[in-house]
C-alpha cells in the first residue's frame, strides 16, 4: 500500500521532471523521455548542464593616518546557468564589482570600489534536485539568487568611533 504522502511526492517529482524536460527541450531543441529528468541530479540530463556558483565578495579600505575605515563586509550569492551561456569567472568577477561600483555616484569614488573589491570565490556547488528555478533559467539561461545587499560602512578609527552604515540593492545584470 502506498502512502498519500508518498504518492504526492511522486507526483510533484514527475510534475518537476516534465518541467524540466519543457525546459531542455526549449533550450537544446530535443529532449529525452520525461523518465530521465525523474532521476538524480548527477544523472539528470538538465541538471548536469546546469551549473551553481557561489559568489563571494567583500572589500577594505584603512587609512591608519587618518583612523578611517571604509568596508564592504563579506557577502555571499547563487549564479545557477546553464552550461552553454556559462559566464567566465572574469566576467562574473567583474558583474559583481561592477555592481558595488554602480553604487557610488563619482567616477573616482567608482574606480576606487572596482580596484580594491575583492571577489574571493567563484565556487562551484551541487545542485539540489527541486531548487531550481525553471521559469527564469528557461528565460534568462542565468539568473542569480539571494543578493544581498551591500553593507556599506565608513568608521571613524579614533576616540569617537563615529561610523555610518548603509545598504544598497545589487543589480549584477543591468
Amino acid at each position: 500500500m502506498v502512502s498519500r504522502l508518498t504518492s504526492s511526492w511522486v507526483k510533484e517529482r514527475w510534475s518537476i521532471a516534465r518541467q524540466q524536460r519543457e525546459v531542455y527541450l526549449s533550450t537544446f531543441g530535443e529532449a529525452p523521455s520525461v523518465r530521465e529528468f525523474y532521476k538524480r541530479p548527477e544523472n539528470n540530463p538538465l541538471l548536469q548542464r546546469v551549473k551553481k556558483y557561489a559568489i563571494t565578495y567583500e572589500m577594505e579600505f584603512k587609512n591608519s593616518t587618518e583612523n578611517y575605515k571604509f568596508f564592504i563586509p563579506q557577502e555571499t550569492f547563487y549564479i545557477y546557468t546553464l552550461e552553454e551561456n556559462l559566464e567566465t569567472r572574469n566576467q562574473i568577477e567583474n558583474n559583481t564589482k561592477q555592481a558595488l561600483a554602480d553604487i557610488f555616484e563619482t567616477r573616482r569614488q567608482k574606480e576606487f570600489i572596482l580596484e580594491n573589491t575583492e571577489v574571493r570565490g567563484v565556487e562551484r556547488e551541487d545542485i539540489e534536485y527541486g531548487v531550481i528555478d525553471l521559469n527564469k533559467l528557461k528565460i534568462d539561461k542565468i539568473y542569480s539568487t539571494e543578493i544581498p545587499k551591500a553593507k556599506v560602512t565608513k568608521a571613524k578609527l579614533s576616540n569617537g568611533k563615529k561610523s555610518s552604515e548603509y545598504k544598497y540593492n545589487l543589480d549584477l545584470w543591468r
